[in-house]
């Protein structure tokens, strides 16, 4: 660690900037906030990646005699494979190109989870050919049609040598001049010779050309099939990173962090600049080494962590925050925040219950503009996404637990806000929807339906419960929405979203269907 560093001040001003934005508003005045480092350095963190040369074998068969890479003698396929698997590892080459892989991973491979990866570059490809089993060498086998006789029995006439007449269908007599004749193309026999093997009864083989044998089906007539061995060298790697040799402060800075995290936001530059313990040599940049399993070899690697720690001093207050990294990222802070805006959050939380005035309470906390921001995103989206907006936003000095709480606690005020006009609404949705069931069921207005048959009455029937629903509904809706309005434009939000309809909704969906049934059931019954 380096005691001489100083880190750098535009990103303490940076960071102080935005701190003033957080609490501009209600009774704070930013300009008593002031920030001052009184810790910096630099930590140095190291790592390392193991990594171990493997092998990976894919083998495939081909019939015939093909050659796709170094061809080797027959029988000496594993023995070649062996051979290799045990020496590619010892291989300089070898090393040199598992090293420009892990070079090319992103961070170099600093920190990397296990992995396996194939190093195609060094990849090799034996052929082996092998006698053909089936044809012992010789390429041809006997021809299944002819057994081997070269000839075969004639398809046409079916070893007969005959075929039925065509000219007396095999009667033997021929009609002519209201006469029968002896058929003079069979000369009155029926029947005629093949005319494919004429009598012979049998014909010369055509799969095998009347030679009794045919090319090889399992090594298509070469006499011998071929083994393909695809060696593929694999890096099979997993880094590790260490923060234990670090001193306190930088230490417990770079824990909440993680080197990881820091390394891939750009925040600390990894370099690989250890020497090879053995010869003290450095190989480039890279660094070759066996470790305690002769089978493994590392890449070492530093990392340069910039830090400082800061006191955030407010009224009086002192509180603590931790900076690390090349951009000035703050990783820590005390929970400043909750503590200095204390007043304005618990208006919030006294609006939530109703606890005086909700519309004021809301607009004195809204001064601030931490609480005017989280009121706008509350009201515009999810709870679930407001909580992911604002944590982002204002993540110095608040906990989540804290955000959460305050964010509940909006919502519930902002929805406390409507509740009387939902209320109203729906109150006058249900009577609205009552005169219409009444005007419906009592009034005549269903004797319009009695062309129809019961069935079919009985759906009609739900059109005013339709109606009453779509009204209740909006008279709700309606009311929470122009009230809604009415107290964002106060609170100066511009907010255009329709509030939820809550328990009046619900009530209302009960009403419509009790009054409806009663109404409906009581017409049914002629009880009215």
């Amino acid at each position: 660690m380096s005691d001489n560093y100083i880190y750098p001040a535009e990103f303490i001003k940076k960071a102080e900037s935005r701190i003033k934005a957080q609490l501009t508003g209600a009774d704070i005045n930013a300009d008593e906030i002031i920030l001052n480092v009184t810790h910096q350095g630099i930590g140095i963190i190291t790592g390392k990646t193991l990594f171990t040369l493997d092998c990976q074998v894919e083998t495939r068969h081909e019939k015939g005699r093909k050659s796709n890479g170094r061809l080797i003698e027959s029988g000496q396929l594993k023995s070649e494979i062996d051979t290799y698997i045990h020496s590619h590892a010892a291989k300089e080459t070898m090393e040199i190109t598992a090293i420009e892989r892990i070079k090319a991973l992103p961070l170099q491979g600093f920190g990397i989870e296990k992995e396996i990866l194939p190093l195609k570059d060094s990849q090799l490809t034996l052929s082996e050919q092998s006698q053909c089993q089936r044809c012992n060498g010789q390429g041809q086998s006997v021809c299944n049609m002819c057994a081997g006789k070269g000839k075969a029995q004639c398809p046409l006439c079916i070893g007969t040598g005959t075929l039925r007449c065509m000219n007396c269908g095999g009667t033997k007599q021929i009609q002519l001049n209201n006469e029968h004749q002896s058929c003079p193309k069979c000369q009155a026999r029926g029947e005629v010779y093949c005319t494919q093997c004429q009598g012979q009864r049998i014909i010369g083989c055509v799969p095998c050309e009347s030679k009794g044998q045919t090319p090889c089906a399992d090594c298509n007539g070469q006499g011998a099939n071929t083994t393909h061995a695809t060696i593929t060298p694999t890096l099979n790697i997993h880094g590790d990173v260490f923060i234990q040799d670090l001193d306190p402060i930088p230490k417990n800075i770079a824990a909440k962090t993680t080197p990881l995290i820091m390394a891939k936001g750009a925040h600390i530059e990894v370099k690989t600049i250890i020497k090879d313990l053995e010869s003290g040599q450095k190989d480039g940049d890279y660094v070759l080494k066996k470790d305690n399993d002769p089978n493994k070899q590392a890449v070492f690697y530093e990392c340069a962590m910039p830090w400082a720690m800061a006191s955030l001093t407010h009224a009086g207050k002192t509180y603590k925050i931790s900076f690390a990294g090349q951009k000035g990222a703050v990783c820590h802070s005390d929970n400043f925040m909750e503590e200095i805006l204390n007043k304005n959050i618990s208006m919030i939380k006294k609006a939530s219950k109703g606890d005086g005035f909700v519309m004021n309470l809301l607009k004195d906390a809204g001064k601030a503009v931490f609480i005017k921001d989280t009121l706008m995103t509350i009201a515009s989206m999810s709870k679930k996404k407001s909580m992911g907006i604002l944590y982002k936003k204002y993540s110095l000095g608040l906990s989540q637990g804290t955000l959460k709480s305050i964010i509940i606690n909006a919502d519930k005020a902002l929805k406390r806000i409507t509740r009387r006009p939902r209320y109203v609404g729906l109150a006058v949705g249900l009577t609205l929807s009552v005169s219409i069931y009444y005007a419906w069921f009592m009034n005549g207005l269903r004797d319009n339906t009695m062309n129809h048959t019961d069935h079919v009455r009985m759906v009609i029937d739900t059109l005013p419960l339709c109606i009453g629903l779509g009204l209740s509904h909006f008279t709700i809706k309606g009311a929470g929405y122009f009230t809604f309005q009415s107290v964002m434009k106060t609170l100066n939000l511009p907010i255009k979203k329709m509030p939820a309809a809550g328990k009046a909704g619900i009530y209302g969906l009960i009403g419509n269907l009790v009054f409806w049934a009663l109404f409906f059931v009581g017409r049914i019954m002629n009880l009215y």
